[in-house]
């Protein structure tokens, strides 16, 4: 319950149909699709986040993670700003330049009990 509050659902938008329709006991739906009205679908008020990057249900296999239910302000995302940007004109024509950039980005859960990821059977 103490990461209840701050939780939100993590998922593959093409996992989004899998939960329409789903009602709790009381006949209520759970997942509301509201980015129409311009504000985020939520599933049981979680407000759902879609990362494209996560296995979407359909093409989960049995194991995979396809959602992560989670106080996301107990995961520390490290991007490095040191950034190095060299000019290389090796492959392009005249008049035109080409750039190599290069930055590192990652991250860590500090809290795993913050977390519940949601595997296909």
């Amino acid at each position: 319950e103490l990461y209840a509050q701050n939780a939100v659902v993590v998922m593959n938008r093409k996992s989004a149909p899998e939960f329409i329709g789903l009602k709790n006991a009381n006949g209520t739906p759970i997942f509301y699709e509201q980015y129409k009205e311009g504000k985020n679908d939520t599933l049981s008020s979680m407000i759902v986040i879609y990362d494209d990057t996560m296995p979407a249900y359909e093409d989960a296999a049995a194991g995979d993670i396809v959602v992560l239910i989670g106080d996301l302000k107990r995961y520390l995302g490290i991007t490095h700003t040191n950034y190095d940007i060299r000019l290389e004109d090796k492959i392009t024509q005249k008049g035109y330049t080409g750039y190599y950039f290069e930055t590192m980005a990652g991250g860590n859960v500090m809290l795993p009990e913050a977390f519940v990821p949601i595997k296909k059977k």
